[in-house]
């Protein structure tokens, strides 16, 4: 029994151990991302859209994934969902931050402007 157990412990290791990591992004990648959506966005609505196997368009999603897989993130392995997801996020975080700094900009020592 003992050999059946080990294997059990073995297959529990692996297991754990091929678990993905969560991905750190990094500014370069939000860029590139960022970069990828706008010009899929570009791409989409063109007169001569970029097509499937079967004729019918391709939607930004899937363009926006193609170009992110040639900029050389393919081995990253991920969908064109999980892309999507994180050009939202990039894309509500800047804009709050620029609201920050649009309702910031002349006051002194980080203050909030009064009447803006």
């Amino acid at each position: 029994m003992a050999t059946s157990e080990n294997s059990v412990i073995e297959e529990t290791q692996l297991t754990v151990a091929s678990k993905p990591k969560r991905l750190k992004w990094t500014e370069r990648m939000n860029s590139d991302l960022l970069e990828c959506k706008r010009k899929a966005v570009i791409l989409t609505p063109s007169e001569n859209p970029p097509t499937l196997c079967s004729g019918t368009k391709k939607g930004y999603m899937t363009d926006m994934k193609e170009l992110w897989d040639d900029m050389g993130y393919a081995e990253i392995g991920l969908s064109s969902q999980n892309l999507r997801d994180q050009a939202a996020r990039v894309k509500r975080t800047l804009g709050n931050v620029k609201d920050t700094v649009r309702a910031n900009v002349g006051c002194g020592k980080g203050e909030r402007c009064k009447g803006k």
